[in-house]
């Protein structure tokens, strides 16, 4: 029993599939050759506030700044109108350098397709790496689309990325990358998966945020302690210098297995329906021990 090569996480994400998945999937690719978005994409009408408008008259700023300026608040408009309705989401963050054989994307592929079954809403920065590798968001997002879920993407154009994956029922494009995390950061829980930079960057200004009580607090969940270990060790020692709270070490988790995050998603949900069951403050008890079924074996 288990999962132990990449081949049985493959298969164990492909579980998630829904029954008329080749039928969502057909129509998603005839509109990609006819180069035409498949799902919901937001148009982008001149609906920058008269206030901003007015500030923007007046400031001695340059026109370059105006112009992000408005266009940043147009961005972030658009967006959250787009997604104020969907309900229960879930933000995965994860590196665009992650192909298809790894183990990795086809664990985010299964964690994402058990959201959408549990009818939870799945959004990624939306990207697909150039070089063919696709990466964690493309899984994130394929994982949710093929299980018949409401898939989120919100991209941004970059050198080594392709604007979006073709998998999103909602496809959301930024220019820069503050007011794409401002999007991003409006979930109700955060699953970060292997990445570099950006994906850590991401997450630890997620965790500043919650700690400040900046935002609201949610389940944080870091997936692989082989990756993740170190991070966590280094955050131990910023705690052993004075340099943060021991209670810090609490805002997040480092799991092994996809499942453990979905039963506890299904509880947190449930909390935040009804009123019950929800901590005023963020946090986990402690970082658990391996779970060896769906580890790497890397």
């Amino acid at each position: 029993g288990g999962v132990h090569t990449d081949e049985d996480m493959r298969k164990l994400a492909d579980s998630t599939r829904s029954h008329d998945f080749e039928s969502r999937n057909a129509l998603m690719v005839a509109a990609e050759r006819g180069n035409r978005p498949y799902g919901f994409l937001p148009g982008k009408p001149n609906r920058v506030a008269d206030q901003v408008l007015s500030s923007l008259a007046e400031s001695q700023l340059t026109p370059k700044l105006k112009q992000e300026i408005a266009s940043g608040h147009q961005a972030l408009l658009t967006s959250l109108e787009a997604i104020k309705d969907v309900g229960y989401t879930v933000t995965i963050y994860g590196s665009a350098r992650i192909g298809p054989e790894r183990l990795e994307y086809q664990r985010t592929r299964y964690l994402a397709g058990m959201l959408a079954k549990e009818e939870m809403a799945v959004m990624t920065g939306g990207g697909v790496s150039i070089e063919k590798r696709r990466g964690i968001m493309d899984a994130g997002n394929r994982g949710a689309f093929e299980a018949g879920g409401e898939s989120i993407g919100v991209s941004i154009a970059l050198p080594f990325e392709a604007a979006a994956n073709p998998f999103q029922t909602i496809k959301l494009i930024h220019q820069d990358y503050f007011t794409r995390k401002q999007v991003l950061r409006k979930a109700n829980a955060y699953v970060v998966e292997e990445g570099g930079l950006g994906t850590v960057d991401e997450a630890m200004e997620l965790l500043c945020h919650i700690q400040t009580k900046k935002q609201d607090a949610a389940p944080v969940y870091f997936v692989g302690s082989q990756t993740y270990g170190p991070l966590v060790k280094a955050l131990d020692h910023l705690v052993a210098r004075g340099l943060m709270c021991p209670a810090d070490m609490k805002l997040f988790k480092v799991v092994n297995d996809p499942r453990q995050i979905v039963q506890e998603l299904v509880k947190h949900r449930a909390g935040l329906e009804f009123g019950a069951g929800i901590p005023k403050k963020a946090g986990f008890t402690s970082v658990p021990a391996d779970v060896p079924v769906l580890r790497a074996n890397r």
